[in-house]
C-alpha cells in the first residue's frame, strides 16, 4: 500500500511539473533529502530542511516531498527539531555518558592491572623449581659441596681399606647418618620444588645448612676414627719394639708403645 502511495504521488509530481512547464523538464531537487544524505555522511548536520521546494505559483516541486512533510509528518515539521544528534540531543548526551564510561574503565583496567601484577610478583617469589633463585645462586652448591665431600671419604676408605669400610657401615651410628643423609636430601628437594614465601625458604635452608654441616663434622670424625684404625699395624707386623727392648706386659703398654713409635 505504501510503495502504491508513493508511485502516485511520484505521478502526480511529474504531472504538476508538465503542466507548469511543457516546454522544458524541470529537475526535481529535494531539499530535505539533500540535507539527508549531507548528515549521513557527515558532511552537515545542520542542513536541517524539511520544507520542499515549490515554484513560482507555491506549486510543489515535489509533490510527493510536500504530502509527506507537510500532511503525514506535518506535527514532526511544525515542531522541534527532533534529530537525535542536534546540540542539545540524546547524542552528546551518550557520547559524554560513554566518556564518563571510558574514564571508569579505564579506573577498572589500571586496578585490575596492578592486581594481576602484584599477583605475578606474588607467584614468582614464592613459586619454586627453576624459580629458586636463592637455591641456584647459593644454597644448591653449598649442599652439594657437602653430601659429595662425605661420599669421597667413604670411596677411599672403601677403596683403600675395604674390610674397615665394610665393618663401619653395619654400625647403628654409620646407619643412623644414612638415614640422616637421606632424610636431609627428600627435605631440601620438597622445599626446593615447594610453593613458599622467598623468606621463609630462606630460612629453612639456612636451618638445613647449619644442622647438615654440624652433621657431617660428626660423620667426618667418625670415618677418621675408622681410617685410623685401619692406619695401624697388624699383629703379626709388630716383632719388636725397639732395639732389644722387653715387650710389653700388656695391651695397654703395646698400644702405647706403637703410638709413640710408628710413623702414621
Amino acid at each position: 500500500m505504501k510503495k502504491f502511495i508513493v508511485v502516485i504521488f511520484s505521478f502526480l509530481s511529474f504531472f504538476f511539473a508538465e503542466i507548469t512547464d511543457a516546454q522544458t523538464l524541470t529537475p526535481v531537487q529535494d531539499k530535505a533529502n539533500n540535507g539527508q544524505l549531507k548528515r549521513m555522511v557527515y558532511i552537515q548536520w545542520d542542513d536541517w530542511q524539511p520544507t520542499p521546494a515549490v515554484n513560482w505559483l507555491g506549486i510543489p516541486k515535489n509533490f510527493a516531498g510536500y504530502v509527506y512533510w507537510r500532511i503525514l509528518h506535518r506535527s514532526y515539521w511544525k515542531g522541534e527539531d527532533s534529530r537525535p544528534i542536534r546540540s542539545d540531543g540524546p547524542y552528546l548526551e551518550n557520547y559524554a555518558s560513554l566518556f564518563a564510561q571510558e574514564m571508569q574503565d579505564k579506573k577498572i583496567s589500571d586496578a585490575t592491572q596492578a592486581i594481576m601484577e602484584t599477583n605475578t610478583a606474588t607467584y614468582l617469589n614464592m613459586s619454586g623449581g627453576s624459580l629458586d633463585i636463592p637455591y641456584k645462586l647459593f644454597f644448591k652448591d653449598k649442599f652439594s659441596s657437602i653430601f659429595n665431600g662425605i661420599s669421597e671419604q667413604l670411596s677411599i676408605i672403601q677403596q683403600h681399606y675395604p674390610s674397615v669400610f665394610n665393618d663401619m657401615v653395619v654400625t647403628e651410628n654409620f646407619q643412623g647418618f644414612l638415614e640422616y643423609l637421606d632424610i636431609t636430601q627428600d627435605r631440601i628437594e620438597n622445599i626446593h620444588q615447594s610453593f613458599l614465601d622467598k623468606g621463609k625458604r630462606i630460612t629453612t635452608y639456612l636451618e638445613i645448612l647449619r644442622e647438615l654441616e654440624y652433621k657431617k663434622n660428626t660423620i667426618t670424625k667418625y670415618i677418621s676414627q675408622y681410617t685410623f684404625i685401619a692406619t695401624l699395624p697388624k699383629q703379626s707386623e709388630i716383632n719388636t719394639l725397639g732395639n732389644g727392648a722387653i715387650p710389653p706386659n700388656n695391651d695397654a703398654e703395646i698400644v702405647k708403645k706403637i703410638l709413640q713409635t710408628h710413623k702414621f
